[in-house]
């Protein structure tokens, strides 16, 4: 999902933060993971993304987790 966050600073004209979100679910475990852009940064206004490979290998990591962990009594 991408979205703007407008944000407001003292005695400054208002600005739009870009942002970007990705929400996972791997089994029983929901995962969020977002990123955004300065706009007074590099990156100015382009379109904020993360990155899919960070997303796989944390998921990888979740499911690691969840095959090692005991099953509940």
């Amino acid at each position: 999902m991408r979205l703007a966050q407008v944000v407001s600073y003292p005695d400054d004209k208002p600005v739009r933060v870009p942002f970007a979100v990705v929400v996972a679910r791997k089994g029983t475990t929901v995962a969020i993971f977002y990123t955004f852009n300065d706009p007074r940064g590099p990156q100015g206004k382009r379109l904020a993304s993360v990155p899919v490979a960070i997303v796989r290998a944390q998921l990888e990591k979740i499911g690691e987790l969840e095959a090692s962990a005991a099953p509940l009594k």
